[in-house]
């Protein structure tokens, strides 16, 4: 297909998109000093802090990103978040040029862009830093570099796709599926089917191969616990199995992609596979298809057993907004009243939340506010100077001691020196602190312990000559308290 220059209107509607793009990012710059880090951000920033071929949870992709944002911006909130709202603008940027020069639709450009940070779930992924963050723009990336080998013969496009599958791979293990959803592509549509015959996709799916030799190598080290990790998340464990997983996932979807835009995803997911079977869908929007909804599909499959949590189909998405952004514009039905109103209900649900979170303002009851969502990104800077203040009272070496990742996390943001902050705890520790935590090297010293319930401090007690209790810390959003920490002085930590 050759790419043709766009009409006066055309060119007008890309340079909406772009400025709706570089807005977008922007305004998450300027979004992110507002509010704390979240807890698995603060994890995340450990990782980064201790460089290694994989991770407990995942590939070693993010700690990589976190400690390129961190060399640009320090110990920050923007340090580790910088990579998240960077990736946003790719994911932008590639919808841009997937519309316009391969699906040779720039008039669909600016309704992907704006479905796309419309979006709940990508709005967030915008922001905090996290594996869908960076998996999302790999995802993208790989995507449009598979459709352009479609259209230009040749091996570099096809390097690009195994080598952005791969570093997509690095960032979430889930992005193992993009290579053999798009092997189900070749394989399905008769003007992609020859493509096989050629050294491209075979050499795409080799490279795809060797990213996950770091993970493998890793956990070969160390006894195979990201295996047993996802085993457990995947329903391996009987405790995650529920009658109720399927519906909280839906609703999860309904919420996280936002109501009329799930809607309008499901539907042309339908659409486009009815002209597959009339022979009338073009390869391109087939890869789109295939590297979407049976990606969903999976995950929907998995909820009937399994919790699901709501963000893991989110590289589905980015197919599914493109493929409705590409229908409408076909259709003439960008402008239709059904196809605004899930903008501005989108937009709107993202603002509300963004509002909520920066500036507490919704009434939230008493009962659920210690369950409010919102409330995790808040209170740990304020947490941290009450433990510097107490650290401060404590004679010669000490150290600060919690039971959970999160707080030991955050702490270890947080405290002005980044200390190590030690996991006390008697069952084995199933998460990365297990490979750092040396509470041996602190044996002799008082310690200030952090603790979310007061019944942690169990696990603590045996450890020391002497434990008291302190001062608690409540925090309060709104008026209403949210949190409350309990603090106990440990006197000669004996190990």
């Amino acid at each position: 297909m050759e790419e043709r220059s766009p009409e006066p209107e055309q060119k007008k509607i890309l340079i909406w998109a772009w400025f709706w793009a570089l807005f977008f990012f922007v305004a998450r710059l300027a979004y992110i000093p507002l509010i704390n880090l979240a807890p698995d951000e603060a994890y995340y920033w450990e990782w980064s802090r201790h460089p290694a071929l994989s991770y407990y949870d995942q590939g070693p992709m993010l700690a990589v990103a976190i400690r390129f944002g961190t060399f640009l911006f320090g110990n920050t909130e923007m340090g580790v978040r910088f990579p998240a709202a960077l990736s946003g603008l790719l994911v932008s940027t590639v919808a841009i040029g997937f519309c316009r020069r391969i699906l040779n639709q720039p008039r669909a450009a600016l309704w992907a862009v704006l479905g796309l940070n419309g979006m709940l779930l990508y709005a967030v992924g915008g922001v905090l830093m996290v594996h869908d963050s960076l998996q999302v723009g790999f995802w993208a990336l790989a995507l449009a570099r598979m459709a352009w080998a479609i259209e230009r013969p040749g091996l570099t496009a096809w390097l690009g796709f195994g080598f952005f599958g791969g570093l997509g791979i690095l960032s979430k293990y889930t992005g193992v599926f993009l290579f053999p959803l798009a092997g189900l592509a070749l394989v399905s549509h008769p003007e992609l089917r020859p493509k096989l015959k050629s050294a491209g996709p075979w050499l795409a799916l080799l490279l795809g191969v060797l990213s996950g030799i770091p993970i493998l190598v890793w956990n070969a080290q160390n006894e195979w616990p990201s295996a047993r990790h996802v085993l457990y998340i995947g329903g391996a464990n009987p405790s995650r199995h529920s009658l109720a997983s399927l519906p909280e996932f839906l609703g999860s979807q309904v919420g996280v992609v936002t109501p009329i835009l799930f809607m309008l995803i499901l539907q042309v997911w339908w659409e486009a596979w009815q002209r597959r079977r009339e022979g009338k869908l073009p390869p391109q929007e087939w890869i789109l298809w295939c590297c979407s909804f049976p990606l969903f599909l999976f995950f929907l499959t998995l909820s009937i057993r399994t919790k699901v949590a709501g963000n893991w189909p989110a590289p589905a998405y980015f197919g599914g907004v493109l493929l409705v952004a590409a229908t409408l514009s076909r259709h003439q039905r960008l402008r239709s009243p059904w196809v605004h109103w899930g903008l501005i209900l989108a937009f709107a649900m993202t603002a509300l939340l963004h509002w909520q979170v920066a500036r507490p303002f919704l009434p939230i009851p008493i009962s659920v506010a210690r369950i409010d969502s919102t409330s995790r990104v808040d209170g740990w800077n304020e947490l941290a100077r009450h433990v510097e203040t107490l650290r401060r009272n404590l004679p010669g070496q000490s150290f600060v001691g919690c039971r959970t990742y999160q707080i030991a996390a955050e702490l270890g943001f947080y405290l002005p020196d980044h200390p190590q902050v030690v996991i006390l705890q008697d069952r084995i520790i199933n998460h990365q602190y297990r490979f750092w935590n040396r509470p041996e090297d602190r044996v002799g010293q008082d310690a200030i312990l952090v603790v979310g319930e007061v019944w942690e401090v169990n696990e603590m007690i045996h450890r020391f000559d002497k434990v008291e209790p302190l001062e608690d810390f409540p925090f309060f959003r709104n008026g209403i308290e949210v949190q409350r920490f309990h603090f106990f002085r440990g006197v000669n930590f004996r190990g």
